[in-house]
């Protein structure tokens, strides 16, 4: 059986929130269960470098019962090192991005990490997890998002970066 469904997203207007790329479909698609998810923007290959088969392979052995204590608890990213610390770098690519992450931390009761802090994070949507966690990520998410919605933030949180897209990863 192939692990990988494809899923169109066919959400095209701003009414249905295409701004929220991949969190709509993980809406769509995750469930409170004990299967396991991970939703791949389908540039997830340009992004990361990692093939349909190198992430079978890497799904194959994290989630072998052999290899782990108790796969339910593992979470599986996709995501490659940086070269500075994932917040110094979003603030680069989104200028004014840390003090606002603070924000929604402090709003979601989280302990914010300073921007400096070189610390594992799970960026863009390139991890798969059990769907009891993936099901509570996605209440934390959906309670972000509602807060950055809120007419009183809005101008603040939604706002074009000065990201420039994607060079193509060589997988190096």
């Amino acid at each position: 059986e192939d692990m990988f469904e494809p899923y169109i997203n066919t959400r095209s207007t701003l009414a249905e929130k295409t701004y929220l790329f991949e969190h709509n479909v993980m809406m769509d698609v995750v469930k409170n269960d004990s299967n396991y998810y991970g939703v791949f923007s389908h540039k997830f290959r340009a992004k990361t470098g990692f093939n349909k088969t190198i992430v079978a392979n890497i799904l194959r052995y994290d989630f072998d019962p052999a290899n782990s204590v108790n796969p339910k608890n593992i979470v599986v990213t996709f995501c490659r090192s940086l070269k500075n610390a994932y917040l110094q770098s979003s603030d680069y690519y989104h200028p004014g991005f840390y003090k606002l992450f603070k924000e929604v931390c402090d709003y979601l009761g989280f302990n914010c990490p300073g921007i400096k802090d070189n610390i594992p994070f799970i960026y863009s949507s390139f991890f798969v997890a059990h769907g009891s966690h993936y099901s509570r990520y996605l209440e934390y998410l959906n309670k972000a998002v509602e807060y950055m919605e809120r007419d009183e933030n809005r101008k603040r949180f939604f706002k074009d970066s000065t990201y420039q897209g994607l060079s193509i990863v060589t997988g190096k």
